[in-house]
C-alpha cells in the first residue's frame, strides 16, 4: 500500500476545510435571508376580567426591531404610548412583566398579548418594525456607509466599520397588520 505524501494530505485537507466553511457561510446566509415577516394571532385568554389576545411576529430569520404599536378601531388607530412615551395604562395585558417596551426589542418572536378594546365589535392590531437587511444588501451599502463615517464625519476606522454595519442604511421600515379580530371570538 502506498503511503500519500504530507504535504499532499495536507493540502487535501485544507482544501476539503475551506469548502466545509463556505458551504456553511452559504447556508447561514441562505438562512438568515428568509421571507418577510407577518403578525401572526397565537391565542387569546381573559386576565384579570380583560379579554386578552396573544400576537407573535413570525416568518422571518433577522433581527427585527418594533418601533410602533397601534390598535386599529375603523378609521382610528390607538396608540401604545402616551404622549411622554410611556406605555399606556390598559392597553398591554396584565401578565406582562412591566409596561411592554416598544422601542428596541429586539426578541419580537416571543409572544406578547394585548387588551381587546371593548367599545367595538372588529379591530386589529398594527406594528411598525424595522428589519435587518438580508446579508448581501448590507455588504454592498457597506463601502458607502465607511465613506460617509470615515470621510464625513471623521470616525476611527474600527468606529466607522461597526457603524458603516449597524446602523448605516442597515435596516428596512415595514408595517405589520394582523387579521381582523371580532370581540365575539375573543369571549370565552
Amino acid at each position: 500500500m502506498s503511503r500519500i505524501p504530507k504535504p499532499v494530505r495536507r493540502r487535501s485537507l485544507v482544501v476539503l476545510g475551506s469548502l466545509l466553511l463556505i458551504a456553511a457561510v452559504v447556508a447561514i446566509v441562505w438562512a438568515w435571508d428568509s421571507g418577510p415577516p407577518r403578525l401572526s394571532i397565537v391565542g387569546h385568554s381573559v386576565e384579570q376580567g380583560k379579554q386578552i389576545v396573544f400576537f407573535r411576529v413570525e416568518g422571518i430569520g433577522r433581527r427585527i426591531t418594533i418601533v410602533q404599536v397601534r390598535r386599529v378601531i375603523g378609521s382610528s388607530e390607538e396608540d401604545s404610548r402616551e404622549g411622554d412615551g410611556l406605555s399606556k395604562p390598559g392597553f398591554w395585558a396584565p401578565s406582562e412583566p412591566m409596561p411592554y417596551p416598544t422601542y428596541g426589542v429586539r426578541n419580537p418572536h416571543k409572544v406578547f398579548g394585548v387588551t381587546a378594546p371593548t367599545n367595538t365589535p372588529v379591530w386589529r392590531l398594527r406594528l411598525l418594525v424595522f428589519v435587518d437587511r438580508p446579508f448581501m444588501a448590507r455588504v454592498r451599502e457597506m463601502p458607502r456607509g465607511w465613506k460617509f463615517y470615515r470621510v464625513q464625519r471623521r470616525d476611527p476606522w474600527y468606529r466607522a466599520v461597526w457603524r458603516a454595519w449597524n446602523v448605516y442604511e442597515s435596516r428596512d421600515r415595514s408595517e405589520l397588520q394582523s387579521d381582523l379580530i371580532t370581540n365575539e371570538v375573543v369571549r370565552p
